[in-house]
């Protein structure tokens, strides 16, 4: 009798523990969609800022944080937006995105590294984006938090 008691408990758990990791594995694949479209989404906004050289849109697109830590970000973006040349002709997705998921009790953070080739009109480059998407310890993070643009030329010596 207790043997058979003790195979029905050791079976029921084991039900229940392959159920979580099931529900875990289909969560994760359906927020694999969810967390490209993000990337693209930020990669075109960002561009689109850049290209219109519309500053207030631009600074919308990354994180308080960033924001806040940054003091030479105005000088930075208008580098940037002198840099930049061209109207963008195409973008494909170079790598990523990579997500980085914690989780521990209630505490949340996700964050999205993405890598790009963009041809514009006039060149070709290689966009770098960091983003929080969710952070629920320090929310002030949400945004894009690191950006780094090169010439393609340059990505050997730029981007290693």
């Amino acid at each position: 009798m207790k043997k058979k008691c003790f195979l029905i408990i050791l079976s029921l758990s084991i039900i229940v523990m392959v159920s979580c990791s099931k529900d875990d594995i289909n969560q994760d694949s359906t927020d694999i969609p969810s967390n490209e479209q993000l990337a693209d989404n930020t990669l075109e906004k960002l561009l689109k800022g850049i290209v219109d050289k519309d500053e207030q849109s631009f600074k919308d697109i990354f994180s308080k944080q960033v924001m806040n830590e940054d003091k030479d970000f105005d000088i930075e973006m208008e580098y940037l937006f002198d840099f930049f040349r061209g109207d963008v002709v195409s973008w494909e997705k170079y790598s990523g995105p990579i997500v980085d998921r914690e989780k521990d009790q209630d505490k949340i953070t996700i964050e999205i590294k993405s890598f790009y080739e963009v041809k514009t009109s006039e060149d070709d480059y290689v966009v770098f984006i960091l983003e929080y998407t969710e952070d629920t310890v320090s929310p002030e993070n949400i945004g894009v938090y690191a950006l780094r643009i090169v010439k393609e030329e340059d990505r050997q010596t730029q981007m290693t």
